[in-house]
């Protein structure tokens, strides 16, 4: 388990806020992780912060696309693509899969520091997206666990199944 601080660094007086570019290569970071180690809360929460600012990102690009859609003579308005198809995630997804992500930390995690870390994050999703968004996403989380909980268990029984192999060498050159 990871023990290192998942809030992104965001802007104070000596740092620059990061790029879309730097949170979305943060995300896929993340994402080999936490295909490698399921049970990183670290990561996790990495990836759940990542998804966070996503998701306030592109909700503010949607805010401003419905607010000057109407004004404009053409038949849609189609988002920058400053980055790469997946800025083009919708911000009820991104706040759902940040959501996510922290559940399945508030539940499995016996750190007290990663659990608290999953409820603020909560709490900001809340406010940015509503109680909706919440209540969407349990379901979602619910699900999560289970599947997280069968793919730990699957790479425990196959390091287990590795540990407990003979080597090769112990086989060859026997007098």
């Amino acid at each position: 388990m990871s023990t290192e601080d998942p809030t992104p660094k965001t802007h104070t007086d000596d740092t620059e806020p990061m790029a879309l570019k730097d949170i979305l290569g943060r995300e896929k970071r993340c994402q080999t992780i936490l295909d490698k180690r399921p049970d990183d809360d670290g990561a996790r929460m990495e990836m759940a912060w990542c998804l966070l600012m996503q998701a306030v990102h592109r909700q503010g690009q949607e805010s401003v696309i419905h607010k000057i859609a109407p004004l404009i003579n053409t038949q849609s308005v189609a988002l920058g693509d400053e980055v790469e198809p997946l800025t083009h995630r919708e911000s009820r997804w991104l706040f759902a899969e940040s959501l996510k992500h922290s559940y399945v930390v508030s539940k499995l995690s016996s750190n007290p520091k990663w659990q608290q870390e999953a409820e603020r994050l909560k709490e900001l999703i809340v406010i940015s997206a509503g109680e909706d968004a919440l209540v969407d996403a349990q379901g979602d989380s619910a699900t999560a666990i289970t599947q997280l909980a069968r793919d730990i268990a699957r790479r425990q029984a196959n390091r287990r199944h590795r540990r407990h192999r003979p080597s090769r060498r112990s086989f060859g050159n026997q007098p």
